[in-house]
């Protein structure tokens, strides 16, 4: 399997009729009115819709979605193919922040510590599932969240237990059990889905309530996100991959990072994150330092080669200073090199003036792993 690509897009010429999903206000639903000519009449959001055909022409991607806002106000958007900006599409790893604000909003709630043991928050399930490495009982969410827990093992990456799970049904625990039947490794940052599998567990033990059930309304709804769902044909990735959710409601989402938006309490300085050559890692996002403020990224994908069950899909965002950002989903996968490219071509045409070394933030470039055997996803530390 490989990891991160990218989207693609024709702009959206004329006007488009999008849905009020559910659990948005009059207010969203009034400002959905202007979002077209918005978006038509931005000169930022245009040069980037722009870009982002200039990509899709020249990496050949045939189904995609684009989103670029600024503050609340949608300024860019195209898609191509059977994509529109507010078609519910899978996620993969871009899953992991939602997932991340989750965890947040219950710590700055009181209702959980980021210094919280598995022992502590998941007894039931140790009962049942004894680690094979006693030290697994002592993995904090800290570490989950920055994954830096020791867990070395992942079975989403194309193992044969993970292959003879059912799919469409919504269980992280046997995913959990996979990974604890080894030893623990050096507590490193390692870049693993069942980290975020164990968070799932952790906000249904501390929530009384599905994942899925509790990160909608809390987290999604109140954004105008409410229409996500989990992907029914990959309902397994869950907590770490399993969200279908358009660009639109994506980037909607992403507001949640926006200092001015009030929808946290807390910023990335109060975030667990660790530290790999200069990006950090935590809540489901890379965070690298720009200015007073962060730009935060992050790459999802997901291919299976196994018939009848077949998949290849991708998705990636990038939030500049907090504020601007750009949510592109699409199918397939593109070609090694693509999300780099995309990165810097939308980089030149939001910030035109921008020299190379002021653009230091963009998306490292990593070599990558051997391809699994049936398939697998990743999106850390963004593998291209």
């Amino acid at each position: 399997m490989r990891t991160a690509r990218t989207a693609i897009a024709w702009a959206l010429a004329g006007v488009i009729c999008l849905a009020l999903p559910p659990g948005r206000s009059r207010a969203q639903e009034t400002a959905a009115d202007g979002l077209v000519a918005a978006a038509a009449a931005d000169p930022q959001g245009k040069r980037m819709a722009a870009a982002f055909q200039a990509w899709a022409r020249a990496w050949n991607v045939p189904n995609a979605s684009f989103v670029a806002m600024r503050g609340e106000t949608v300024i860019g958007q195209a898609a191509r193919g059977a994509r529109k900006v507010d078609t519910p599409v899978p996620v993969a790893s871009l899953s992991k922040a939602i997932t991340g604000v989750c965890v947040a909003k219950l710590v700055e709630a009181g209702r959980l510590s980021y210094n919280a043991r598995l022992s502590q928050l998941i007894p039931a399930y140790f009962k049942a599932n004894p680690p094979y490495d006693a030290a697994a009982r002592q993995i904090t969410v800290r570490e989950l969240l920055t994954h830096t827990s020791g867990l070395g093992y992942d079975p989403a990456q194309g193992s044969a237990e993970f292959a003879a799970l059912d799919f469409r049904k919504k269980n992280l625990s046997p995913i959990l059990a996979m990974a604890l039947r080894v030893p623990l490794a050096v507590k490193t940052f390692r870049y693993n889905n069942v980290n975020y599998a164990a968070l799932g567990l952790v906000i249904e033990a501390k929530t009384k309530q599905p994942y899925e059930t509790w990160c909608r309304k809390t987290v999604l709804a109140p954004v105008g996100a409410g229409a996500a769902t989990l992907n029914p044909q990959w309902a397994v990735m869950s907590s770490f991959g399993g969200w279908r959710i358009s660009a639109l409601d994506y980037a909607r989402f992403l507001d949640h990072f926006r200092p001015a938006s009030k929808l946290m309490k807390t910023g990335p300085a109060a975030w667990p994150k660790t530290d790999v050559n200069g990006v950090s890692y935590g809540i489901g996002v890379e965070m690298r330092r720009n200015g007073g403020s962060y730009d935060l990224l992050h790459v999802g994908d997901w291919r299976w080669t196994e018939p009848g069950r077949k998949a290849d899909f991708a998705a990636f965002f990038a939030m500049w200073r907090q504020n601007l950002r750009f949510v592109a989903t699409y199918a397939p996968q593109a070609a090694s090199g693509s999300v780099g490219d995309l990165y810097d071509r939308l980089y030149a045409a939001a910030y035109p003036g921008a020299s190379g070394a002021a653009r230091a933030s963009a998306p490292a470039s990593e070599a990558a792993a051997a391809p699994a055997p049936l398939g697998g996803s990743d999106g850390g530390l963004l593998r291209d």
